[in-house]
């Protein structure tokens, strides 16, 4: 692989994992306020007391995430009319540099597609047989996805 690629996915790698680390050391600032200690942390607290967490805080962290479903999504908006495949979709996906921690991305990407087609979303072009893959096409404009969600 390509050193500088190689770093590269290192460095995105390592600012997930701050960003992930930097939220939960949020969360708990928020919950056990700015000084805690180990027994604090360790301390198990019901459900019932006011200090347990935030609800809030909670769906507000992953309210913004942007899901393979909708990394799927956009891919599929930048193909236009053209005819795709699993293998496509997925090659485009770490193209753009979208890292997963999946054994097998196929097919994930797989299922996302066949919901698609459910949807309406998706028409399904050539029915894959054996080790032939299913060719799919968008059948209208894709919609688009944003860190704020997903509009027309």
């Amino acid at each position: 692989m390509d050193p500088i690629a190689e770093l590269e996915k290192r460095i995105q790698e390592s600012k997930r994992l701050l960003t992930e680390q930097e939220n939960a050391l949020a969360v708990l600032k928020r919950a056990f306020g700015g000084g805690m200690s180990i027994s604090t942390i360790n301390t198990p607290t019901t459900l019932n007391s006011p200090s347990a967490f935030n609800f809030k805080d909670l769906l507000s962290d992953s309210s913004n995430k942007i899901t393979l479903a909708d990394e799927v999504k956009k891919v599929i908006s930048a193909f236009e009319d053209n005819e795709f495949t699993v293998k496509h979709v997925v090659l485009a996906l770490e193209k753009q540099g979208y890292e997963h921690n999946l054994k097998n991305p196929n097919a994930r990407v797989g299922q996302i597609l066949t919901g698609l087609v459910d949807s309406k979303v998706l028409a399904k072009t050539k029915e894959g047989i054996g080790n032939a893959p299913h060719w799919y096409v968008a059948k209208s404009e894709m919609p688009t996805v944003t860190a704020a969600g997903i509009s027309n």
